[in-house]
């Protein structure tokens, strides 16, 4: 006999990009607590206001479980990454419980 089946677990992520005004239906955002940014180098000193679109998977402790650059966002800065897989934040709600979620966040480039 083989070993049994292994089941994966999977939990339901929320979409809390794009939404503007949540009904009590609806999940509401996860708030940041605690967003360290990396040190800055030598060829950031030129930077202008520009932003910078980060999707992030936030899971339902409020930790980010994955961050990809969003928009026309052409090269990301690795540094920010890293920075960003380490940043906690209140975690979405949905009917007052703590759900996963996509969220997407616009960073300043200029520091």
């Amino acid at each position: 006999m083989g070993a049994p089946a292994v089941r994966k677990k999977s939990a339901e992520i929320f979409d809390t990009i794009g939404r503007s005004t949540p009904n009590r239906s609806e999940v509401t955002p996860p708030q940041p607590i605690l967003l360290r940014r990396p040190a800055p180098v030598a060829s950031e000193q030129g930077l202008t206001d520009s932003e910078l679109l980060l999707d992030l998977l936030i899971d339902c402790a409020g930790k980010v479980r994955s961050v990809e650059p969003a928009g026309n966002t052409k090269s990301p800065d690795p540094d920010l990454i890293k920075a960003a897989t380490e940043w906690t934040f209140v975690p979405a709600l949905k009917n007052g419980h703590a759900v996963a979620s996509r969220f997407r966040l616009a960073v300043s480039a200029k520091r």
